[in-house]
């Protein structure tokens, strides 16, 4: 009776421990599953992560381009098709920076600057000067403040940008 209890009590723990590592789905297993349905080959430079764990939704398989842009979504990774290849490199980081003025030309100090497409936000400082480190492409910039309201900006970073707002 001892051995059985033994035997079940090992095999549970094995099972245990097969969904425990299947449940931890990473970038690169969502890479494997994209290679076992698209002809393609990833290339990247070793330094890149792929091991980071997968949060995001199931892609959809109906292009390589949908099932892309929702795997490396938030990852700091972009990727290019080239022919039978997919390209992977890092995004680059700029800083968006400027000032908030109140419509009478003051600043407006401890005004909230967000953006809500990476959840990273900073506040403009006493001089309403604010500073933001984000990665290159499209943003939803968030201004607001309690004397001025809210406003959103969408914009594209391809560089160092610096953008006053009243």
């Amino acid at each position: 009776m001892n051995r059985n209890i033994s035997i079940f009590l090992l095999i549970s723990t094995i099972y245990t421990l097969s969904i425990n590592a299947q449940s931890r789905v990473t970038v690169e297993d969502m890479m494997e599953q994209v290679k076992s349905i698209y002809p393609v080959s990833f290339i990247y430079d070793s330094s890149i992560k792929l091991n980071i764990p997968y949060s995001g939704k199931k892609p959809s398989m109906t292009s390589l381009e949908n099932c892309l842009e929702t795997i490396f979504n938030n990852t700091g990774i972009k990727w290019e098709i080239n022919g039978d290849y997919v390209i992977l490199k890092r995004l680059s980081s700029y800083t968006l920076s400027g000032y908030i003025y109140q419509e009478n030309g003051e600043t407006v100090i401890n005004a909230t600057v967000w953006d809500i497409i990476s959840n990273t936000g900073t506040l403009t400082n006493e001089h309403g000067f604010y500073s933001l480190t984000l990665n290159e492409g499209k943003h939803k910039i968030r201004f607001s403040h309690i004397s001025c309201g809210e406003h959103t900006k969408d914009i594209t970073l391809e560089g160092n940008n610096r953008r006053t707002y009243t």
